[in-house]
């Protein structure tokens, strides 16, 4: 889940080992979570840039006589981070026009084991399993000539078009950001993706079970991120 983190201490140097300030505080959190944080990086930081440069015209082009100075003020606050509000934080994201589906972030969204899988294309598909030798084709049982990928199982095959139904509308172009919108939308998908891996991923152990000797190259626990 990308809001559960690992603590970890580190040293501050030239510090005394007894003192609690010693030490800074970093929070390590699984690939997915960087994964997911670096898209939501990335376009907070294309509605920043935006809104600066929008504020920094406006300033441009109001009459002001004599010369034009630019003055940049930084503040040092101690444990900012941590004393920060989240209530403030978001606020501001409003008042700078963040998209709304960028400001709910801060209330919903945890990445559980299936989400994981679905996000980083990884767990008992069939084009992944076939990377690594667990199945002899990367292609859906189902379709002609098409992978078997997150994309194909959620959105298209229709072996899984009753489980769909609660996510129509959705497709890969849109997903992530209308699960980033409402949290209804986040849970919609959780619930379809979980219930798609679990179906996907016991036909494999079953067909683990039946495979006669060489057909399958490897076997053992089902695939993991």
């Amino acid at each position: 889940m990308w809001k559960t983190q690992k603590l970890a201490l580190l040293p501050k140097p030239g510090t005394p080992p007894g003192n609690p300030a010693s030490y800074r505080p970093i929070c390590l959190i699984d690939a997915v979570g960087k994964l997911l944080e670096r898209i939501i990086l990335n376009r907070l930081t294309k509605c920043m840039e935006g809104a600066v440069l929008e504020s920094a015209e406006k300033a441009s082009k109001q009459k002001r006589r004599g010369d034009r100075y630019c003055v940049v003020v930084t503040i040092d606050v101690k444990n900012a981070f941590n004393s920060a509000s989240f209530e403030a934080i978001a606020a501001a994201l409003h008042r700078i026009r963040i998209p709304g589906y960028l400001c709910h972030i801060l209330k919903h969204g945890e990445v559980n084991f299936h989400l994981t899988q679905f996000l980083s294309s990884h767990g008992c598909f069939r084009k992944y399993l076939h990377r690594f030798g667990h199945v002899n084709s990367p292609f859906c049982p189902n379709c002609e000539n098409v992978e078997e990928t997150p994309e194909h199982v959620v959105f298209v095959c229709p072996r899984f078009e009753a489980l769909r139904r609660e996510i129509t509308g959705l497709s890969l172009e849109n997903v992530v950001e209308e699960m980033c919108r409402e949290e209804s939308t986040w849970n919609a998908v959780d619930r379809v993706v979980s219930r798609i891996s679990s179906v996907l991923q016991k036909k494999w152990r079953n067909d683990q079970r039946e495979s006669v000797p060489g057909e399958i190259l490897l076997s053992g626990n089902s695939p993991s991120v």
